[in-house]
C-alpha cells in the first residue's frame, strides 16, 4: 500500500480532518523531503504503533481529567525501559517455541488418552462379561426363589387387596350415610318451616272464632258508654231544670219531653251499638281473615304435598341404604368364601408340588384323563391331578361303589363311538373336516360324558357354582325378600298425620 494510502486511512478512520491534494503533495517521491516523508509514514504509521480508537479516547479522558500529567511526574517512570523490537521479536520467538512444544506434549497426551480408552473399553467389555455371567447367575437364583415363593405373595396380595377393598367399602358407606343424615336434617329443617306455617293457619282460625267474641264485647262497651253519657246530659238537665222556677210549665214539659226521649233511646242503643261495631270492624276483619283463608288453601295444599314428597324421599333414601348394606354384607360374606376356598386350594397345590413337580403339567392337560383300559387302577398323581382339574371345573369326583374311573371311562368311549358312528355317516360326505376335528370333537364328549359320570343330570354343562354358595345365596335371597316385605308394611300415611307429640317436641324446640 502507498505511503499516502496508508495515511489517509488512519486519518479516516480516526476522523481527523485533511486534504488529500496536500497529503499527495507532501509525500511525492520526486523530491527528498517527499521520499522522506513517506519513508517515516511507512515506519511509524501503522496498526502496531498507532494507538486504537479506545487507546486514543482513554488518553483524552486522562489528559480531560489531569491524571495523565500525574502519571508522567511519577519518578520512576524514566528508570522504565522501553521494550524494543528485538526483544518483542525474541519473546514472541519463545512463545512460539514453548507454543510447539506443549502442541507435541498434546499430540502425546492423546495418544495416551488413546490406548487408554482402548484399554478402558477392553476392561468395561470385560466387566460386561462378568457383569453378564453374574447378572445369569442371579436371575437363576431369582427365578428358583420366584418359583418358591409365588403362591405366597400371591396370597399376601390377595389378602391386602381384600383388606383395601374392605377399608375402601367402609368409607364409602361412611360418608354416604353421613351425607344422608346431613341431607336429612336439611329436610326435617324445611318441614319444621312448613309446619310453622300451619301453625298460622291455625292462629288464623282461631282469631276467626274470637272476633265475634270480640264484636259483641265492642258494642256492649259502646252502648254502656253511650248510655253514660245519656245519663250525665240527662242528669246536667235536672240540674238546669232545679235552678230556674218550678212553676214554670216550659221546663216542667221540656224535662217531661226529655226523660221520654232517652226512654226511648235507651232500648235502641244495644242494637245501634252492636250494628255499628259490625259494620265498622267485624266484616272488615272477617273478610279480610276469609280472603288469608282462601289464599293460604292452595298454599296449605302445596306445602302438605312438598312435606309428603320430602318423607317419600326420605323412605326412598332409608331403603337404598338399607338394600347397599344388605349387598355389601352378601358381597363381603361371598368374598370371605372365595378367598377361604383360594386358600385351601393353594394348601392343597403346595402339598401336591411337593410330592411330585409335575402334577402341574398334568393338572393342565387333558391327556392326563385319558387312562388306559389294561391298567386296572390309576396312580396316586394322576389320581391327584384328575381331582384337582375336576375340582378346578367345580364337579364333584366321588364315586358310586367301588367302580373306577377307567371302567367308566371305557364304557362312555365305547358308548360315544357307537353315537359318532351312528350319526356321522350321513355327514361325512359333506363335511371335509370331519377327518380333522373328529378325534377333537370325541375326545371332547368323551371328556364330557366322564365328568358327568356320577351327576343325576347327564344332560347339563359343567359349571363352575358351589352347590353350597348357590344355597346360601338362595337363602339369602329368601331374606332380603322378607325384609322387603316388612319394608313395604310400614304404613307412610303415619307420616303426613298430624301427631301431638310431634308438635309439642317441635314448639318446645321452637321456643328461645
Amino acid at each position: 500500500m502507498p505511503a499516502a494510502d496508508l495515511l489517509i486511512s488512519a486519518l479516516r478512520e480516526r476522523g481527523i480532518n485533511f486534504k488529500k491534494e496536500d497529503i499527495e503533495r507532501e509525500l511525492q517521491n520526486e523530491s527528498q523531503q517527499g521520499t522522506g516523508n513517506a519513508q517515516w509514514v511507512m515506519e511509524h504509521v501503522s496498526p502496531h504503533t498507532l494507538l486504537s480508537k479506545d487507546e486514543a479516547a482513554l488518553i483524552n479522558v486522562l489528559e480531560r481529567s489531569g491524571a495523565l500529567e500525574t502519571f508522567l511526574r511519577q519518578p520512576e517512570l524514566a528508570s522504565i525501559r522501553p521494550l524494543a523490537d528485538d526483544e518483542i521479536r525474541a519473546a514472541t520467538a519463545t512463545l512460539k517455541s514453548s507454543t510447539a512444544t506443549c502442541a507435541n506434549q498434546v499430540a502425546t497426551l492423546k495418544a495416551q488418552l488413546g490406548l487408554a480408552r482402548t484399554l478402558q473399553m477392553n476392561r468395561q467389555e470385560t466387566d460386561q462379561d462378568h457383569d453378564r455371567y453374574v447378572t445369569a447367575l442371579k436371575r437363576k437364583h431369582l427365578l428358583e426363589k420366584q418359583r418358591t415363593k409365588a403362591m405366597v405373595q400371591l396370597a399376601s396380595s390377595l389378602n391386602r387387596t381384600n383388606d383395601m377393598r374392605k377399608n375402601t367399602g367402609k368409607k364409602q358407606l361412611l360418608q354416604s350415610v353421613s351425607s344422608r343424615l346431613m341431607n336429612d336434617d336439611d329436610i326435617l329443617f324445611k318441614i319444621e318451616e312448613l309446619a310453622a306455617e300451619l301453625e298460622l293457619t291455625e292462629m288464623d282460625e282461631q282469631t276467626e272464632k274470637r272476633t265475634p267474641e270480640l264484636i259483641s264485647t265492642l258494642s256492649k262497651l259502646t252502648s254502656e258508654e253511650i248510655r253514660c253519657r245519656l245519663d250525665r246530659v240527662y242528669l246536667e238537665t235536672l240540674l238546669t231544670g232545679a235552678d230556674a222556677p218550678a212553676d214554670v210549665p216550659d221546663n216542667r214539659d221540656a224535662c217531661i219531653a226529655l226523660q221520654e226521649d232517652l226512654e226511648s233511646l235507651y232500648s235502641e242503643i244495644d242494637v245501634l251499638a252492636e250494628m255499628s261495631a259490625r259494620h265498622e270492624f267485624g266484616q272488615p276483619i272477617l273478610d279480610e281473615l276469609q280472603k288469608k283463608k282462601q289464599s293460604s288453601a292452595s298454599s296449605l295444599e302445596d306445602n302438605f304435598d312438598v312435606m309428603l314428597d320430602l318423607l317419600s324421599e326420605m323412605t326412598r333414601s332409608t331403603k337404598q341404604n338399607v338394600d347397599r348394606v344388605l349387598y355389601y354384607q352378601s358381597h363381603r360374606e361371598a368374598l370371605d368364601q372365595l378367598s377361604a376356598l383360594f386358600r385351601k386350594e393353594i394348601t392343597s397345590k403346595q402339598a401336591m408340588e411337593t410330592q411330585s413337580k409335575k402334577s402341574h403339567r398334568r393338572e393342565s392337560s387333558i391327556s392326563s384323563i385319558k387312562v388306559q383300559t389294561s391298567k386296572p387302577t390309576q396312580s396316586q398323581p394322576e389320581a391327584q391331578a384328575l381331582e384337582s382339574f375336576l375340582r378346578r371345573l367345580g364337579i364333584s369326583t366321588a364315586l358310586h361303589g367301588e367302580e373306577s374311573l377307567a371302567d367308566i371311562i371305557s364304557e362312555k368311549r365305547s358308548e360315544m363311538a357307537r353315537i359318532v358312528c351312528h350319526n356321522s355317516i350321513g355327514m361325512s360326505a359333506e363335511m371335509p373336516l370331519l377327518a380333522s376335528l373328529g378325534s377333537t370333537d370325541e375326545a371332547k364328549e368323551l371328556l364330557t360324558c366322564t365328568l358327568h359320570a356320577n351327576d343325576s343330570s347327564y344332560a347339563s354343562e359343567p359349571s363352575l357354582a358351589d352347590p353350597v354358595q348357590q344355597g346360601n345365596l338362595a337363602n339369602l335371597e329368601k331374606e332380603l325378600m322378607v325384609i322387603q316385605k316388612e319394608i313395604e308394611r310400614v304404613d307412610l300415611g303415619m307420616l303426613a298425620e298430624p301427631d301431638r307429640f310431634r308438635d309439642k317436641f317441635i314448639e318446645k324446640w321452637r321456643q328461645p
